[in-house]
């Protein structure tokens, strides 16, 4: 063989699987979309195949993969576990799991397919785990997000430890989430990671607010609350009051007028108070609750206390 032709042949060994044919995703959506007419059953919505369509046929795998399954197709589900089984041995441990769970999924499960998806995931789980200790954080949450969404092996419990130690918040956090009754400790680690995870601080603040789990720490359970807002704050839970934090939190509640039959209710949402008082936070007085003066405390649960006001002395008869 020529020197020429074995450069060639080498190239073709090596070169990259081609895109999903363009009329093979047109013609498979096309078809899920005339089904998802005729049927009654509940379905993804058809601009969301229309979306995965578009995003196959611009050369993204993972989007093949997931409309074969949505369409059932699998003439697709080849091309898209070609591509993406050539990405993984590329080195991206993102495809390896992607390719790993379209092999799960997907619609030719036999015995020795499944053994295959567990040894992509394997390999996948090793190029994350070499990448985050490397200091990628991406891939470490990305590793911990697949670890958590299946059941794990005993090896792959020992992963979870080691992007815990790493500083890896979300991977503690699913850690804890094994755990049984090593819970706590993990959560406080994944609060306190160097990535930290605002669902450990949020679900901590619950636990020492109500004594879930743990004492209770009012003070605690405060910081850990104004941590997860400042971690997360669009998920920040404004509707549940932290007592012991110095601040009244208020809420909404709405008031509904009553309503002839048939026809639909208007109700507006008013502002209330979702504590009686915090601390030195006493939004009322002892005349105001119809005493004498006095001083009106507030207690460890915010409640108004009024045992310090003075009673008003009773009218002559």
């Amino acid at each position: 063989m020529s020197i020429a032709l074995l450069v060639f042949a080498l190239a073709a060994s090596t070169a990259p699987p081609p895109p999903c044919p363009a009329g093979l995703i047109a013609s498979e959506a096309k078809r899920y979309r005339k089904e998802a007419e005729r049927s009654d059953q509940p379905g993804p919505r058809p601009e969301l195949v229309d979306e995965l369509a578009a995003e196959c046929a611009g050369g993204k795998a993972r989007a093949c993969g997931t409309l074969a399954l949505v369409a059932r197709s699998k003439r697709l589900e080849a091309c898209a576990q070609r591509r993406l089984e050539a990405d993984c041995k590329g080195g991206s441990g993102e495809d390896c799991f992607e390719l790993a769970g379209l092999l799960r999924r997907g619609l030719n499960r036999t015995p020795q397919i499944l053994q295959r998806a567990d040894r992509e995931r394997d390999r996948g789980r090793t190029l994350l785990e070499k990448s985050c200790l490397g200091g990628s954080e991406v891939d470490c949450s990305s590793l911990a997000n697949h670890l958590a969404a299946s059941p794990l092996r005993p090896d792959e419990k020992r992963t979870l430890e080691v992007l815990c130690d790493h500083g890896e918040g979300r991977a503690c956090e699913v850690a804890a989430n094994e755990a049984g009754e090593g819970k706590v400790p993990l959560l406080e680690k994944a609060c306190a990671a160097r990535v930290p995870s605002a669902t450990a601080c949020d679900l901590l603040s619950r636990w020492y607010q109500a004594g879930e789990t743990v004492a209770v720490d009012l003070p605690r359970a405060a910081t850990l609350r104004r941590r997860a807002c400042a971690l997360d704050p669009p998920n920040c839970r404004g509707d549940v009051p932290i007592c012991g934090n110095g601040q009244i939190e208020h809420g909404f509640t709405s008031l509904c007028p009553p309503c002839m039959p048939g026809r639909r209710c208007h109700c507006t949402r008013v502002p209330v108070a979702l504590e009686e008082c915090d601390g030195a936070a006493i939004p009322t007085t002892c005349d105001s609750l119809g005493h004498a003066g006095g001083t009106l405390r507030c207690t460890a649960e915010c409640k108004l206390d009024p045992s310090g006001c003075l009673r008003k002395a009773p009218l002559p008869h």
